[in-house]
């Protein structure tokens, strides 16, 4: 069922702001854990600036409409370093704190997981280091009910480098609410407004998301079926991104039995580009 976005003032920069204040609040009062000193703090900061662009072939002997530039299916003991940087900083908005200890591989997925420990609550968030403008994203994501409703289970692109301007697509977003039902996705534009899709889905359950963005629009799937796409075509984000999978928390504590733990899964991220040039044989 089609779904129409509807469109909001929220604003990038506000959340650029907003991790500008939660250093400024780290450096002077040390509110964070202990632990984390200023030379082990990793966030959106260390993502890669955008690369210089990569000449492609004219041709290509494919006649798929997609090209697949990245993947990970999660197979491995251990988080790929080439691909993925893990995130040890303080939380979206200053709750929590993002450790990498809170992002394992088990059984083929990709795991977060979100806890209070030692009366902290500790989360996990990670980047990619494939960064590319344009393209098919496909995850495959579920996120576990929380009790407390204060952790959001979120799956997006995030402008390399950091760029304030580059604008951003969560384009799947569990909310901490009761059942998690429904769930949403959020293309927020480089004039500083945003478009958000209802899916009426269940985000406990293994759900297929999909975007598909271009110099145009940025259209959403799931299981493969067209949800939504952008009304303002206009602003559209038209610099490199990377993929992003996070907790993010609604509240700095979480209020529930010591040994609780919330958990994400991820079965398998890919990136494609379009094929512009398929060989003379299709």
């Amino acid at each position: 069922m089609f779904q129409r976005f509807r469109q909001t003032g929220a604003s990038n920069a506000s959340v650029i702001g907003a991790i500008v204040v939660l250093g400024v609040l780290y450096l002077g009062q040390g509110w964070v854990a202990d632990w984390l000193t200023d030379d082990e703090i990793i966030d959106e900061d260390d993502i890669v600036a955008p690369l210089a662009e990569v000449v492609t072939e004219t041709e290509t002997e494919s006649c798929d409409p997609w090209i697949l530039t990245f993947a990970d299916d999660f197979d491995g003991e251990v988080i790929d370093p080439e691909a993925w940087i893990l995130f040890a900083s303080p939380g979206a908005n200053g709750f929590g704190t993002r450790v990498p200890d809170a992002v394992t591989v088990d059984d083929g997925n990709l795991v977060l997981t979100g806890q209070m420990l030692d009366g902290e609550l500790v989360i996990g968030g990670l980047a990619g280091n494939h960064q590319q403008t344009f393209g098919r994203v496909e995850v495959r994501v579920r996120t576990e009910l929380d009790p407390s409703e204060t952790l959001d289970g979120i799956v997006g692109t995030w402008p390399a480098g950091n760029d304030p301007d580059g604008g951003a697509i969560t384009f799947y977003q569990a909310p901490a609410t009761a059942e998690r039902e429904p769930f949403y996705s959020y293309i927020l534009h480089t004039d500083d407004t945003r478009e958000e899709v209802i899916h009426l889905a269940n985000a406990q359950d293994w759900q297929e998301m999909a975007i598909e963005w271009s110099d145009e629009r940025v259209s959403v799937f799931r299981d493969r079926n067209l949800i939504g796409s952008t009304v303002n075509t206009e602003a559209v984000a038209d610099v490199p991104h990377v993929v992003t999978i996070q907790f993010h928390a609604s509240q700095s504590e979480m209020d529930v039995a010591a040994d609780s733990v919330v958990r994400m899964f991820v079965d398998w991220v890919r990136f494609y580009q379009r094929n512009e040039n398929p060989g003379p044989s299709c």
